[in-house]
């Protein structure tokens, strides 16, 4: 899921605090795993960090923070698809994964570099081309939808997209 809107407009809160709020309800920490990428504002692990549903929570302060996160996701991700041998992921049988990346544009601008940005880029590429088949699935928060921000190859791999003012 791709979430954009200008700073304000209740993205965070309406498009996604609210949800996972209801997720974290309704499942508990043996059916959802949430790992939490925030940045400047810390609003998602302040207000989620203690859930037990939480396995993972990083206020990213460096570029390699970033890339860790997104690249162990991955892994996760990789060895649940093998360990399926080719059959459908099956909710009853196994957690789900949920990664929330807050406010991208500022990982990306302020806090990545170069290389960072394209081995991030690949991770988040390669959830969205095989996440949902292993139970992974990933939200992305932005500010801004841009082709710049977000290029045509990641954002090909989110077909649900919330945007505008909530």
């Amino acid at each position: 899921l791709l979430v954009a809107g200008a700073t304000g407009s209740g993205k965070s809160r309406s498009g996604v605090f609210s949800p996972l709020a209801q997720l974290i309800h309704l499942n508990g920490p043996d059916r959802l795993n949430v790992w939490l990428l925030d940045s400047v504002k810390r609003e998602a692990t302040t207000l989620f960090g203690d859930a037990p549903q939480v396995e993972r929570s990083v206020i990213a302060e460096d570029g390699d923070q970033v890339v860790d996160l997104l690249e162990a996701f991955t892994a996760s991700m990789d060895a649940r698809y093998r360990a399926q041998q080719g059959r459908e992921f099956d909710p009853a049988r196994s957690d789900a994964k949920l990664l929330i990346v807050e406010e991208w544009s500022d990982l990306r601008d302020l806090l990545l570099e170069k290389d960072q940005l394209e081995r991030v880029v690949r991770a988040v590429n390669r959830v969205g081309q095989l996440g949902r088949a292993a139970g992974h699935h990933i939200i992305l928060v932005t500010q801004k939808a841009s082709a710049e921000v977000i290029p045509p190859r990641l954002k090909s791999n989110f077909k649900g997209r919330l945007s505008g003012y909530f």
